[in-house]
This record gives C-alpha cells, structure tokens and sequence, in this order.
C-alpha cells in the first residue's frame, strides 16, 4: 500500500492504496500501471485502463433500488428457531442469526463476541427484574468456543435458556462438521 519508501513497519512513504476502504480493480490497476510505467508504457495497458476506468465510472453511478433489509435464506431453520415466546427476551451473538436482532428487535437484544454468549446476563441478571433470557448460539460457535460460555453461566447461575441454533452451515468458524 505504500510506495517503495516505505511500508507498514518502517517509516511510510507515500500511499499507494488507502488502508480505510476497499479497492476496486481499476485502483489496484492505476497503481499498478504507474508502478510499471517508470520503466514502461504502452498503448495496450492505456487501453486497458481506460476501459477499467469505463467500468468504474458506471459502478459509481447511483442506482434508485428498494431497500432490502437483511433476512434469513429461505429455508433457514432460524427463520423460526430465533423467536421466543411473547414478552421473553433473547440475546445475539455472532453468526447470521444476530439479524435476529433487526428482524424481531422487540425480542432480540445485545450482541457479544464469538464464545461470549450469554457473559453479559452473568453481569446483568443480578440487576434485572427480567427472571429470564434465552440466548441464541450458533452450532460452529458452539463447537468452537461456546461451550465455555455455557459453563460460564452455570457456574453464575444465572437463569438462562440456551438455544443451539443447527442450521449445518457452519461458515465463520471453518467449516467443520458439527
């Protein structure tokens, strides 16, 4: 990302790329090109990036589409297995099934890391008039680190539910079987 007199460890040069946003194909190939072009040009690599700059400029042209709010695949198990009975409250962690918190908000709250579902009832329950939370937890986080959380809260004892959300798509933590 930077030029030749500099890098990431060292002091930095000049930016070549941004280190805040994505690139674009036509931004790694300007940088490329103007790499290349100290020691060579031609009106091959003009053209080119001239018809990536083309393209660019179309993908940044606005396009008026309705919004879509995030939702569950069709067919997903946790289109239902995320609700909870009326006037209970459950807990996201991390895995698609936090859309719970957006698709049911009045049900679903909070939000916490991989392996930390449930640790934030452990700190609340004691100050909540709230008697219980069932708290979701996906089946990868589970086999990766979950468990400990599961044991967390029974040590605590807090009165917590813990749904294992199996849906066999287990993507974020390496595709293990479950």
């Amino acid at each position: 990302k930077f030029d030749e007199k500099g890098e990431w460890v060292h002091p930095r040069g000049e930016w070549l790329l941004t280190s805040k946003a994505d690139f674009s194909v036509a931004q790694i190939a300007r940088v490329i090109s103007s790499r290349i072009a100290r020691f060579h040009t031609s009106d091959l690599i003009k053209a080119r990036l001239a018809f990536l700059e083309a393209k660019d400029v179309v993908l940044t042209k606005q396009v008026n589409t309705p919004a879509r709010p995030a939702y569950y695949c069709s067919g997903c198990p946790h289109n239902t297995s995320t609700k909870v009975p009326e006037g209970s409250l459950a807990l996201a962690g991390i895995g698609c099934h936090v859309m719970a918190t957006a698709i049911y908000p009045e049900h679903n709250k909070l939000t916490t890391h991989m392996g930390g579902e449930g640790a934030p009832w452990i700190g609340q329950a004691a100050f909540s008039k709230l008697p219980h939370v069932f708290q979701n937890l996906g089946d990868g986080t589970y086999f990766h680190s979950g468990y400990l959380a599961i044991r967390a809260a029974a040590a605590a004892k807090v009165n917590i539910t813990y749904k294992i959300l199996y849906n066999d798509a287990v993507a974020m933590t390496g595709g293990q079987p479950v």
